[in-house]
């Protein structure tokens, strides 16, 4: 599990950009005492690979 600032400084998303995703429903995310809200790193994963780009062989 990753806080708000783990998940921040682990995707290089900004804080109010991450409340913007959770307000939105684009990321699931855990709120067990009321206040602080905490990220499952599985789910931070799938949504950092979400609009995959293929690459070119440029041989």
């Amino acid at each position: 599990m990753l806080t708000l600032e783990e998940f921040c400084s682990y995707t290089g998303i900004a804080k109010s950009y991450a409340y913007k995703l959770t307000s939105s429903g684009k990321i699931k995310f855990y709120r067990p005492f009321g206040k602080l809200i905490y990220f499952d790193i599985e789910d931070v994963v799938s949504l950092l690979k979400q609009n995959s780009v293929e690459s070119i062989d440029c041989r």
